[in-house]
Parts: structure tokens; C-alpha cells; sequence
């Protein structure tokens, strides 16, 4: 599926497979851009006209629910930090983001500055900047902000968007009480951490264990 930006330029956004609903997204996306579905292979899809879908899915569990479910959760699932989550993971997960809108040339994260936030390109792109040189690229799907929460450190680069960007955005607070109650998710999401971090995020010094 893709969205048709300002500029004219046309930007992947969802990846869906059987089971996934399209067609509704205009009705649901509180920004209300425009879509565009493109089959990858022949498709059987079941059809329900817009209005039905309105009066019997939206207007009983709402669209902020809906979008959750037809979006995020799809989103999500397809995102390196969630691929090896639970269903039930990633719609909780869906649950506590918030969607953040940047134009070219905003910082979505400051050198130097106290992580506050777990970031997820939703739609868009940024670069990863060290002083004036660029050293990485974040592409959609990417996430940054994880290891300066995990570690409780200050980020060590600017990251600064590349184009008109959407990025979900989750909270320290809300993103360390999401890990304290799910054990696996946070296994997962340290190991991640640490192999794109080149070492543990979590080293445990010699003394670490009484071994008497």
C-alpha cells in the first residue's frame, strides 16, 4: 500500500498479506492522506461497501480502535524491533503510541539531549548525524531512541528528518512500563539493543554473581 505525498511523490507504507483489511484506511487515518493499493500477485478479497464498514466497525469500536488494528498492529509486525513479538505484544504495544508529524529539516533527536522517547519511522525517512557528517540513515520500519532509554543516556547523535516524516512515538515512562510487564518482549528488545549496539547493553561485571 502507498500514500501519495505533497510533492507528488508516491511512498510505500504497508506490506499486507491475507487477513489484512485494505480500503478503510482514508475512513480511519486521522490525517487522511491519500492511498494507493498495488497487488503484488493475483488476490481474492472479500468486499464490504464503506458505508457498512463505517456503520457496523467504526461506529461501534471507533476509529482511534480501528486504525490500531487495520494499521499499526500490520505496521508494526512488519518492524525489526517487533518481528519476533506475540500478537498480544504488539497490540498493546499499538495501544500507547502516539503518531508525531516532522518536516524536512526537524530534529526528532538531539545530540546530547536525555532520551524521552522511543521513535519509529511510520512513514518518511531521517538522517543520523555527527556534527555536520552523516553517519547512518533511518529508512521506515527503522526505530531509534531505544538504547538511551534502556540505558538512561543521553543521545550521542542527531537524528534529523530527510523529508515530510510520521514517526510513532512512545514515551519513557509508557515504553519502560510496557517492558516491565512483558518478560519477552524485553529478553527480545535487549538482545536487539545489543547486537546493534556491538556489545551488551547490559554487561555483567566478574562480581556480578556470588558463586560461593
Amino acid at each position: 500500500m502507498y500514500r501519495r505525498l505533497k510533492t507528488g511523490r508516491k511512498v510505500p507504507v504497508l506490506k499486507l498479506a491475507e487477513g489484512d483489511l485494505f480500503g478503510v484506511h482514508g475512513l480511519i487515518d486521522p490525517h487522511d492522506p491519500k492511498f494507493e493499493v498495488c497487488s503484488n500477485t493475483p488476490i481474492y478479497a472479500l468486499v464490504l461497501p464503506s458505508y457498512v464498514f463505517q456503520s457496523l466497525v467504526i461506529e461501534k469500536l471507533g476509529a482511534p480502535t480501528v486504525f490500531n488494528i487495520c494499521s499499526l498492529h500490520v505496521f508494526l509486525k512488519q518492524s525489526p524491533l517487533c518481528t519476533q513479538w506475540s500478537q498480544q505484544a504488539i497490540a498493546r504495544f499499538a495501544q500507547i503510541t502516539q503518531i508525531s508529524n516532522f518536516v524536512p529539516g526537524e530534529k526528532i533527536i538531539h545530540e546530547g539531549e536525555d532520551a524521552r522517547a522511543l521513535y519509529i519511522v511510520y512513514e518518511g525517512s531521517a538522517r543520523v548525524l555527527h556534527g555536520v557528517k552523516q553517519i547512518g540513515r533511518v529508512k521506515t520500519g527503522e526505530y531509534l531512541g531505544e538504547i538511551g532509554l534502556l540505558q538512561n543516556s543521553a543521545a550521542t547523535a542527531d537524528v534529523e528528518v530527510r523529508e515530510d516524516t510520521r514517526c510513532l512515538v512512545v514515551d519513557k515512562v509508557d515504553f519502560m512500563r510496557f517492558m516491565a510487564h512483558n518478560y519477552n518482549v524485553a529478553l527480545q528488545v535487549e538482545h536487539v539493543c545489543s547486537k546493534r549496539l556491538g556489545k551488551p547493553i547490559f554487561p555483567l561485571a566478574g562480581h556480578s554473581f556470588d558463586t560461593r
